[in-house]
């Protein structure tokens, strides 16, 4: 259900603009996360056990480690955000094609959310 509503949204023609502006990733994960249980909004930080809030649409406010990749921290993410949009943006229908892949590798070393980046970013690129 959860994918199935953003992704019906997304089909509906939900997205407005480009589908690599901040604003548009930040919708699709609140989309994604809208009809989660309470306790699915919940992550834990491996380290000190402490159950960290995930809230629909808004960015990670926690360091998050992710395998042995250490994302970048959460005071860097606008930024980093605003350089995937400039960079993706300006692509051609062709190029954006072919970018694909490297949209949702970049999307994903940022991993903007405590969770669903890899359904956010899959999202993104059935739209493209």
């Amino acid at each position: 259900m959860l994918i199935i509503s953003a992704q019906k949204w997304i089909d509906g023609g939900g997205i407005e603009g480009k589908v690599t502006s901040a604003e548009c990733i930040l919708e699709i994960y609140r989309r994604f996360c809208e009809f989660l249980p309470e306790d699915m909004l919940l992550s834990e930080n491996p380290v000190t056990g402490e159950a960290i809030q995930i809230i629909p649409g808004e960015m990670r406010y926690h360091d998050v480690k992710v395998g042995r990749h250490s994302p970048i921290s959460p005071g860097a993410l606008p930024r980093f955000l605003k350089h995937f949009e400039r960079t993706y943006s300006k692509l051609g229908k062709v190029d954006s094609v072919i970018s694909a892949a490297t949209a949702d590798y970049r999307l994903l070393w940022m991993h903007p959310f405590l969770d669903g980046n890899g359904r956010v970013a899959r999202l993104g690129t059935i739209y493209k």
